[in-house]
């Protein structure tokens, strides 16, 4: 029997490919979408990480419910923020974000589960409160649906 050599090669398999390139796609897709969408009708999608993530993860039931609680958590959280501080702008989206990385945070401590694409699930969510509190909840979320769809769609066709 040969002996097998312990290099490393550095060539890819076609999934391997596949899988990165669809990746990607993904993303230039949300990014696609998310301005169409602005240029269209004014609205944001939670910007271009949160349709992304979604669309990825559409099959993902503990994904999809552990994004929505974050981003809920993230939501309350810079309502109640805001009744202490007045909170506009860059305020209002950094206070967000850090309630969102704080839930991602204490969610993983709590459960002590390994957390979900680490700064990625900690931030998406917290942007999308924020566009939340800016738009609305009902036209925040119909952007990101509308978005999310139109990137799952460019990642199946891959």
């Amino acid at each position: 029997m040969p002996k097998r050599s312990k290099r490393k090669t550095f060539i890819l398999s076609f999934p391997e490919v596949v899988g990165i390139l669809r990746e990607e796609v993904v993303l230039l897709a949300s990014l696609s979408a998310e301005a169409l969408l602005h240029e269209r009708t004014g609205l944001s999608a939670g910007g271009i990480l949160a349709p992304a993530l979604i669309a990825l993860h559409l099959g993902e039931a503990r994904f999809l419910l552990e994004f929505s609680i974050l981003t809920a958590f993230a939501y309350l959280s810079a309502g109640l923020i805001s009744l202490l501080v007045p909170l506009y702008g860059r305020r209002a989206l950094y206070a967000s974000v850090l309630a969102g990385a704080l839930a991602r945070v204490l969610a993983a401590q709590v459960l002590q589960a390994p957390g979900y694409h680490g700064l990625l699930l900690s931030v998406a969510p917290g942007i999308l409160a924020h566009q939340m509190r800016v738009q609305g909840v009902l036209l925040t979320l119909s952007a990101t649906a509308s978005a999310t769809a139109f990137a799952y769609c460019a990642g199946v066709l891959l």
